[in-house]
């Protein structure tokens, strides 16, 4: 069984550099896990392979073929039950080395901002590497 990846296998090593720059700070939290990219699996992966003991984390988009709205409202309506503790989202704008064309980014590129307006959540840290955007909040 290999690793699961975002679409790019050459990107392998890149985006998991990306992922080792957040999961020291999640210390086996409820974690939930997002991207503007469909690469989810891969997130979980990297999660589960570091805390292979804590909760498997929460995927909450999963559907990248959805209008703006509808993300929005599928987002609100999953922070008002979440149980993570923990919100990491990688955002792979245009132009980054690990930007793949996939989804509408207009769209998926706002889930940051999405849960940065929910009241429940804080932004602890953001990161910049390889072109993208690492944001973690953590549960007020």
């Amino acid at each position: 069984m290999g690793r699961p990846n975002c679409g790019r296998p050459h990107r392998l090593r890149a985006v998991a550099y990306l992922t080792d720059t957040y999961l020291p700070q999640l210390d086996q939290k409820r974690v939930a896990l997002l991207s503007n990219l469909p690469c989810s699996g891969f997130l979980s992966w990297t999660y589960r392979e570091r805390y292979p003991n804590a909760a498997k984390p929460e995927l909450p988009v999963k559907d990248y073929d959805v209008p703006s709205e509808l993300l929005e409202h599928r987002l609100q309506e999953w922070a008002g039950r979440t149980e993570a503790d923990a919100v990491v989202c990688l955002n792979v704008p245009p132009g980054s080395p690990e930007y793949l064309p996939v989804a509408d980014y207009r769209t998926f590129g706002r889930i940051a901002e999405i849960i940065s307006s929910n009241p429940r959540f804080r932004l602890f840290k953001e990161w910049q590497e390889h072109g993208c955007t690492i944001s973690l909040w953590l549960r007020q």
